[in-house]
């Protein structure tokens, strides 16, 4: 499944991250087996930073709903991680499923209900 339109949330430096974001995962959808591993660990970092900044902003905010938020990042990040060792055992069928058929659902659900929320918090807060 190929992304190509990305909702933009009128944050630049979130809206960037997520661009990236949806590029890494269409790149990996078409990757090789060989290329697989070194695209999902890009993948795994790109999610950690962008993460650890919307965190960041959050925090320095006042969020509201920022605990969950953060429980939904830190989810992620451990089925990332977990499907990360599962590529480096050579087991990479699972992984191209998730990356196709769960994660890019999840991501814009949280980019449409919990991201944009956050972003219009900054810009009461005039921090986008």
């Amino acid at each position: 499944m190929s992304h190509n339109s990305l909702t933009r949330l009128g944050h630049d430096d979130i809206d960037q991250d997520h661009e990236h974001f949806y590029q890494l995962i269409n790149r990996i959808q078409v990757c090789t087996n060989q290329e697989l591993a070194g695209l999902f660990q890009q993948l795994l970092q790109l999610a950690q930073t962008h993460f650890d900044r919307e965190n960041h902003l959050m925090q320095i905010s006042g969020f509201s709903a920022q605990e969950e938020h953060k429980s939904e990042h830190a989810r992620l990040l451990g089925e990332l991680r977990q499907f990360k060792r599962g590529i480096d055992r050579g087991n990479k069928v699972f992984a191209r499923a998730y990356l196709r058929d769960r994660l890019p659902q999840w991501f814009e659900l949280h980019l449409q209900t919990l991201d944009s929320a956050l972003v219009a918090h900054l810009a009461q807060q005039d921090l986008s």
